[in-house]
Formats: C-alpha cells, structure tokens, sequence
C-alpha cells in the first residue's frame, strides 16, 4: 500500500458526518438534496419554518430551533441565510467554539454572517478544523491577504452569480417578483416578512 501522508489528516467520508444547514430556503435545499446523494448520516436544518413534507421527501432532515444546538451537534456548518440585523456574526466566538476542533465552516452566504476576525483566529489556533469561504466582509479579495497565511482555509471568488445564465435568471426572477407584486400577490421569494400586499396595482 502506498504511504499517503493525506491519511495522517484524518479525513472523514460525508456518509458518517452530521451537517448543519442555517437557512433551509431554495439554496440550503438544493444543498440537502446534493447532500443526501453523498449518503450524510444526518442534515439538521435551522430555518424560520418547517421545510414542507413533500420537499423532505427522502432527505434525512431534522429541524433544529436552537442555533447552539445546531452548532454543537454538526460536523460540519453551512451557511445559507440573508445579511440582516440578526444574522450579522450570527457565527462567533462563541458559537465557533460549539462546533469544535473538528467542525467544518462553509460560508456560502454573506461574510459578515460570521465573525470573521473570531473565525481567523479560530482557524489559526485549529480551534476548528477548517473553513469553505465563498463570501468576504470586503469582496473581492485582492493583493495579499490574511487568509492567505491559513493552510486550513478554501477559498472560492463568490463567482457563482456571475455568470450570463445567473445574469439572466435573475433578471426574469425580478421581473416576475415585480409582477406579481403588482397584482396584489406576495412574491415568493420575499425574506422579510410581510403579512400580505393590501391591494393590486390597478392597470393604466
């Protein structure tokens, strides 16, 4: 057998792991359903409600109130939810410390949704194992910086929305919002809430 220094890291296959999704909307959905093909053992989800039966279907999910509690018992955390009030460092310190030495961090949401100097120094000390970064406090990262000097860090450009496809579904997407708002209905995709729209839009 050829000596793989790699096997020294203690990788772990996603079949055994419990991963943590903050926000279960239309992202964090397509994430369990990507997760669930890789066989993870459990997907706990924290989201404002109950993801609907029939989107569940085959996912192994459990809903997760308590934000510390969905830290604590993840192996790894992925990080779906808008930047508001309430989410800004909705990761901290402290809440870095609930996931543990070998917890995992995927931020594919808004950087400031962590704490990014606790997560540095997190990482620094390996007070957790390593972090998937997408999304940066100050965007893009140029120059040197100090993510750079991590070797438990993977960085992405937050490139995803980019591209003319994106481009072009978000353009549709928020003409149909628009449009829809206009006859009195409530979008879809509305993230703060909003009981109902009091009346359409009456045609010119």
């Amino acid at each position: 057998m050829v000596d793989d220094p790699r096997a020294d890291e203690g990788i772990h296959d996603l079949a055994s792991r419990t991963v943590g999704i903050v926000g279960m909307g239309r992202t964090g959905l397509a994430v369990a359903r990507r997760l669930a093909a890789f066989g993870v053992e459990r997907i706990l989800y924290r989201h404002r409600r109950p993801v609907a039966d029939a989107d569940a279907a085959g996912l192994p999910v459990e809903q997760v109130s308590d934000m510390d509690e969905l830290c604590a018992r993840s192996d790894v955390l992925s990080l779906h939810v808008p930047l508001t009030p309430e989410t800004r460092h909705l990761v901290d310190r402290r809440r870095l410390g609930l996931l543990g030495p070998d917890g995992v961090l995927v931020n594919g949401a808004r950087g400031a949704v962590v704490d990014e100097d606790a997560l540095h120094t997190a990482l620094r000390r390996k007070e957790i194992r390593a972090a998937a970064l997408d999304v940066f406090g100050d965007e893009p990262l140029s120059g040197p910086h100090r993510w750079s000097e991590l070797d438990n860090v993977f960085l992405s450009p937050h490139l995803a929305g980019s591209s003319l496809e994106s481009r072009e579904a978000m353009l549709t997407g928020a003409l149909g919002s628009l449009a829809t708002a206009l006859r009195g209905e409530l979008p879809a995709d509305v993230v703060n809430d909003v009981p109902t729209l009091r009346a359409p839009v009456p045609s010119p």
